[in-house]
């Protein structure tokens, strides 16, 4: 078996959906079906974990969707490492929403990078294609942005450009201080809910 790219589990008694890895069709699936249910179940707030590297757009704008259709209001709270899809998954909540545990790290990812770094890596483009991809690539950096943009402070907006063509790593305060974070998480609260998310997917596992 290959290794598991990506692990969900939710609790409906605690209200919370624990996310950690890729975000890909399968996992946005998983995502969508369990906040679903958690949101049939009542209207109490519903505390979404969330860490991981990298993603796809469409699974990634799929569970922005639901999370802005959401009946119950969402907190989100990244921890670990939330690099790319996964750190901008915290600006899909309104601004009061997005919240991190101490320690965490994000991380930017300029997605035209990759397509360079292919090409390093000895990948061949026809002209044509090497252009329609790095169009394609650059508007989705774009979009990237613009999601920043719309919650950060204004006055930081250049600041994110160039963290973001960077690739920068940055701190909980940091992004508090960017405005794309709006406070730091109760460390008890997290670690109540990672023993009991740790429980369930140990449980899941071995059945």
């Amino acid at each position: 078996m290959g290794k598991e790219i990506f692990k969900i589990v939710s609790s409906r008694k605690q209200r919370f959906i624990w996310f950690e890895g890729e975000i890909n069709g399968q996992s946005a699936r998983t995502f969508i079906k369990q906040l679903t249910k958690l949101n049939n179940d009542g209207s109490e707030p519903i505390f979404f974990y969330i860490s991981g590297q990298g993603g796809f757009l469409n699974s990634f704008l799929n569970i922005t969707i639901a999370i802005q259709n959401s009946t119950s209001k969402i907190f989100c709270v990244a921890h670990g490492l939330a690099q790319s899809a996964p750190f901008l998954l915290t600006q899909a909540v309104p601004t009061g929403f997005r919240f991190a545990v101490a320690g965490t790290k994000f991380q930017f990812h300029r997605t035209v990078d990759t397509l360079i770094k292919s090409i390093r890596a000895g990948a061949e483009f026809f002209q044509e294609d090497y252009l329609s991809v790095f169009k394609t690539l650059v508007r989705l950096d774009g979009l990237v942005l613009a999601m920043f943009f719309l919650k950060c402070k204004p006055e930081c907006r250049d600041q994110i450009t160039e963290l973001q063509q960077r690739e920068k790593v940055i701190s909980v305060n940091k992004a508090i201080k960017l405005g794309i974070i709006d406070n730091y998480f109760d460390k008890k609260c997290f670690q109540k809910d990672q023993r009991i998310a740790r429980a369930l997917l140990k449980r899941r596992k071995s059945s």
